[in-house]
């Protein structure tokens, strides 16, 4: 089976095809946006995903069978820096693609950012969604253009860990620039504390991609392992580093506002995959990179997806 990872040299995208490679022929289509070289043995393809005509004459000339489209504006700061840029890649390219696909199955995910804030916990998938910046809206509107394709959707709590030795690690996800600035600083500061959020390893994420990949199930799929209120998070964190959790009103300006949990019920039902990957295991490793100085700077913007953007992307 011949499969196009579109977006796949970025953070899950370099998980993602170390699940594949050993059992797929598979291709990945990327602009180096986040990375600057490109070295897994695949065949790969530069290109911008807004360039139709070179990325329409891949997928017709190599008649892929699948095709797992990452590529994005990942990221509520990233897409509030260039809404309309934000609209253009993860909206209107995701039409497109639905335009031309055929009949190829299409693998595309989403986020649970979707829901917003929602006082109802376990959210289903067809509970009603609350978008609350440009990402989330993008991203909601980007799934009704596949929702009567061979399509597959899954709505992704934040993802935490380490991906692989290839790809950059993201330091602006909150599991792990919680636990490297525990590790840098001695302490953390909660805001607020209560809000929950869902959390995902990003090697399972790669793995419920593989089991998506000639699966007849089609449809939106919420891909969480665990629902955790963050001050949760911060004293699991505290338990494996050590350090002092600190504690701040989450009033104000720029403060996050989601709020939710969701059900991974109809995901276990149809996909039946179990979870590898745990958040203690995650901390342990990000910590010890921190330590190490194998990440020698955390802040620094290449593992920023907002101060990425802002360097490489004109206005």
């Amino acid at each position: 089976m011949k499969v196009l990872v579109v977006g796949g040299c970025g953070y899950l995208g370099g998980a993602l095809v170390d699940e594949l490679v050993s059992s797929y022929n598979v291709h990945v289509y990327d602009s180096l946006l986040y990375e600057r070289q490109y070295l897994k043995p695949v065949d790969f393809h530069y290109g911008d995903i807004r360039d139709k005509h070179r990325l329409l004459s891949l997928i017709e000339g190599e008649d892929f069978d699948e095709i797992v489209w990452l590529a994005a504006i990942v990221g509520d700061p990233a897409c509030s820096h260039n809404p309309e840029l934000a609209k253009e890649v993860n909206q209107d390219t995701v039409e497109w693609l639905a335009g031309v696909a055929g009949d190829r199955r299409i693998i595309f995910p989403s986020s649970c950012s979707v829901y917003g804030s929602n006082m109802k916990r376990g959210l289903i998938e067809e509970d009603e969604a609350n978008p609350l910046s440009i990402y989330a809206e993008t991203k909601l509107n980007a799934e009704k253009f596949l929702l009567d394709k061979n399509a597959v959707i899954f709505r992704l709590g934040t993802l935490f860990g380490l991906g692989d030795k290839f790809a950059r690690p993201r330091f602006d996800l909150v599991v792990n620039v919680m636990t490297a600035n525990m590790v840098e600083n001695g302490s953390l500061t909660v805001f607020g504390g209560d809000q929950m959020r869902p959390l995902i390893h990003v090697k399972d994420v790669a793995r419920a991609v593989r089991c998506a990949i000639g699966n007849k199930c089609c449809g939106i799929y919420n891909l969480t392992n665990y629902n955790m209120r963050i001050d949760e998070l911060a004293q699991h964190i505290k338990d494996i580093t050590g350090g002092e959790i600190k504690t701040a009103d989450r009033e104000g300006d720029g403060m996050d506002a989601r709020d939710y949990s969701v059900s991974i019920e109809k995901f276990k039902q149809d996909f039946g995959m179990s979870f590898q990957y745990p958040l203690e295991r995650a901390i342990a490793e990000i910590a010890y990179a921190i330590k190490q100085k194998r990440v020698k700077n955390f802040k620094s913007k290449i593992f920023n997806n907002l101060l990425n953007i802002k360097e490489n992307l004109s206005e």
